[in-house]
Parts: C-alpha cells; sequence; structure tokens
C-alpha cells in the first residue's frame, strides 16, 4: 500500500437511513482487509461473543496508535463468521454496542475507522479518492495524517 498520498478523511453526515453508503463501504473495503478492530463497551457481552468467535480472535488489549483508541480493544481475523457478524448490523447499531469504532485493518493500517458516538466514518484514502466518494453522496473531508496517529 503506498502511503505517501493517503490521509484520514472524515463523513460526519450518515444518518440512520444510510445503509446503502455503510454497505457499499465495508463490501468495498472488507476484501482489502485482513483485520477488524473493535473499542469494547461491555465486557460481559464481550466475553460471551468471544466463546463463539475464540477461533478468529487474535489479541485483546490497549493501544494508543488507533484512529480513535478508547478503553480496551479487540483484533479478529476478518473470517467469513466475522464478516456475517458485521453485515448483520446496521449502521446506527454499532454505536453502544458491546463492540463498536469498528476499524478494518489492511497492511497494519487502519484503512477504514469509526467513532460511533461522534458519527464519524473515517477512511483512509488520497484526495482524488475522497472527491471520487463525494460524487457519489458521500461527505468526506480531511481528517488527520498518518504521522499523527503515531505520536
Amino acid at each position: 500500500m503506498n502511503l505517501d498520498s493517503k490521509k484520514y478523511f472524515v463523513d460526519s453526515s450518515f444518518k440512520k437511513f444510510d445503509q446503502d453508503k455503510w454497505l457499499y463501504l465495508l463490501n468495498k473495503l472488507m476484501p482489502l482487509s485482513e483485520f477488524v478492530e473493535f473499542n469494547i463497551l461491555i465486557e460481559e457481552e464481550f466475553e460471551n461473543f468471544v466463546k463463539e468467535y475464540k477461533n478468529d480472535l487474535i489479541e485483546i488489549g490497549k493501544k494508543k496508535n488507533k484512529v480513535y483508541a478508547s478503553g480496551s480493544y479487540a483484533r479478529f481475523r476478518l473470517s467469513e463468521n466475522i464478516k456475517e457478524f458485521i453485515l448483520e448490523r446496521d449502521y446506527p447499531d454499532w454505536n453502544c454496542l458491546f463492540l463498536e469504532d469498528i476499524s478494518l485493518i489492511a497492511d497494519e493500517v487502519e484503512i477504514l475507522s469509526t467513532i460511533t458516538h461522534e458519527n464519524y466514518v473515517i477512511l483512509f484514502i488520497t484526495v482524488p479518492e475522497a472527491n471520487e466518494y463525494n460524487k457519489q453522496g458521500f461527505d468526506f473531508k480531511f481528517f488527520l495524517d498518518l504521522e499523527e496517529l503515531t505520536k
């Protein structure tokens, strides 16, 4: 992945009825991703989830160089079971779910991130890619550089 010209762009215009836009992004970016990360909101429900998806769990911990690091996070292999779990939920379902702030990871870079309580959908893309998305009804604006994440 060429990181030189890519930056994080945010769209904060998603509404609860923007399921088509959300599915478009997931279907476009999941095939490029190796892992998914979630922030853990409700520990007890997460423990039950892990029992069902333990074969896909990679790690649990705290992370600072995540677009939105909040408390503990969990990383899973983006298996068919995990993809199905993600696709079964509508965009607004991710706000206050026991797992939230979904991030898709490719080459150890978050290519899609969310900050669900802010209604932020964040992509790691170039300016021309942001312009193309915006022509399709998105509203991506510059958010931050990759270097700012690693400070």
